[in-house]
């Protein structure tokens, strides 16, 4: 399968066909690694846990969660 460069900015980028991406099960957003390795480009998708919602809030009670601190009073002309 045949890629073309194509100009992003002031970088270069190629494009992964679906297939491939569905293949190497990689989406927008996803970590990748990126080496130059006996001339070729090497790109390795990282392996990062996803985590929803619930999974991150798994954690909190209500002894861990601490209310809002005001370190700082009004700056200009803020009403408070």
């Amino acid at each position: 399968m045949n890629a073309h460069f194509s100009k992003w900015g002031n970088s270069l980028a190629v494009r992964i066909p679906s297939g491939l991406a569905r293949e190497l099960e990689v989406f927008e957003g996803k970590a990748a690694d990126i080496q130059v390795k006996g001339g070729s480009l090497v790109v390795t998708p990282l392996d990062r846990p996803v985590y929803t919602l619930d999974e991150l809030l798994e954690g909190m009670t209500a002894e861990n969660v601490y209310g809002e601190i005001n370190a700082n009073g009004p700056i200009g002309n803020e009403i408070w």
